[in-house]
């Protein structure tokens, strides 16, 4: 593939939380509150640009896996992305569309907010003034020990691909686009641009989504 090299996969092994900016108060506080009556989406402005939140100021996700607006986030993934539920009709605030607004009921009976189709979720480790670091690759017990001593932690939930490639506009929406239409669940996403040559460390939920990943940007990039 000509312009783009990537080096290969790995484990995301150590996470620490740190000091940084974040939107509002604990998701965990939020999922664990009572279901409101009528769950309210607010279009809100960030440093991303335009994005949904929820009325108490979280934001709230999609799943990719998702299709024809029914939740398949259960178990493990719904404790780390609990659902946005409500009681009964959700509602809208000013520049989002009413008629885009909806609910999917879940096996146990609830109710989940969706938005053009989407069942929207929180993120449970969002929280006031934390942000999540990412240390990839760990290998050995020489680094293993160091970062542990740094304060870091050992995950066995998310799995990184490394992609090196030129620094040229639209790179970065051909990438996460083909995993997108792919169905593939994208957990973080950092990039940077150094010189001419950009860096970027896609995160995936498991190893499979990981190897496809791999497969699907050496296609998109050719």
């Amino acid at each position: 593939m000509q312009g783009l090299r990537i080096p290969g996969r790995g484990a995301l092994a150590l996470v620490a939380l740190v000091a940084a900016l974040a939107v509002g108060s604990s998701v965990v506080q939020a999922a664990m509150s009572p279901t409101p009556a009528h769950a309210k989406l607010i279009l809100r402005s960030s440093e991303f640009g335009k994005v949904i939140f929820a009325a108490s100021g979280h934001v709230v996700y999609m799943f990719g896996r998702d299709k024809a607006g029914t939740s398949t986030c259960y178990g493990a993934c719904a404790k780390a992305w609990p659902p946005v539920l409500t009681k009964s009709a959700p509602i809208i605030g000013p520049g989002l569309n009413a008629k885009l607004l909806g609910t999917t009921k879940r096996t146990d009976g609830s109710l989940q907010v969706t938005y053009n189709h989407h069942p929207l979720y929180f993120y449970e480790a969002d929280k006031p003034g934390k942000g999540v670091v990412f240390l990839t690759p760990i290998k050995g017990s020489k680094q293993t020990r160091a970062a542990t001593d740094a304060g870091l932690n050992t995950t066995n939930t998310l799995h990184s691909v490394r992609v090196e490639g030129p620094d040229k506009p639209g790179l970065g929406n051909k990438m996460t686009r083909a995993l997108a239409e792919a169905g593939i669940n994208l957990r973080g996403l950092s990039a940077a641009a150094l010189g001419r040559r950009s860096v970027s460390y896609f995160a995936f939920d498991n190893v499979e989504d990981a190897d496809n990943a791999v497969k699907l940007l050496k296609k998109a990039l050719k």
